[in-house]
């Protein structure tokens, strides 16, 4: 479980970074054509449509073109498969990923509009921690390790063992010495 957070966690990362680096993309071409104070609205329009589509992307399209596996999956040696062992198919792959939004994007996002919005809705805040809390800590108390999103998508995250092979014991020996 802990190497899936953690998959998850460079992911994030790769995804935060690419929307800062979306944000100054859209920033220079803005100033360079001299549309940030009269396009400005133009300028959020495709900042949101920026994240959404990074953010929404980002999982489908690694995990369709690397067989089950983002950059933090691969690098930690896991990869997604449908439950009945075969290569994971777009259905699964459509239904887990958007259960990480209900699981995870979509409470971050109440809480956060939450705890903006001050006292008034402090019970928002909660109710959206409390399912964050729920949703994160499932593959905890899972027999099998799955997340919500592995149950409806009918998917397994698996580990890819390394092939081993043995050491090739003639190379090893020392030839005889002559007398």
């Amino acid at each position: 479980v802990s190497s899936r957070f953690s998959a998850l966690a460079f992911d994030l990362l790769l995804i935060t970074i690419s929307m800062y680096l979306m944000v100054f993309v859209l920033i220079a071409i803005f100033v360079a054509g001299g549309l940030l104070k009269s396009g400005g609205g133009y300028a959020l329009s495709f900042w949101i449509i920026g994240i959404f589509l990074i953010r929404q992307c980002y999982f489908f399209f690694f995990e369709m073109i690397w067989q089950g596996s983002t950059p933090g999956k691969r690098l930690l040696g896991l990869r997604v498969i449908a439950r009945d062992g075969r290569p994971l198919g777009l259905q699964g792959l459509i239904a887990r990923n958007l259960m990480r939004d209900i699981e995870v994007f979509i409470p971050l996002g109440l809480f956060s509009q939450a705890f903006q919005m001050g006292n008034e809705s402090a019970w928002l805040s909660w109710m959206a921690m409390g399912w964050c809390l729920i949703a994160l800590t499932f593959p905890f108390f899972h027999p099998q390790s799955m997340r919500i999103g592995d149950i409806v998508g009918g998917t397994f995250v698996i580990v890819l063992h390394k092939a081993e092979f043995e050491v090739d014991k003639a190379r090893q020996t020392t030839p005889a010495r002559k007398a």
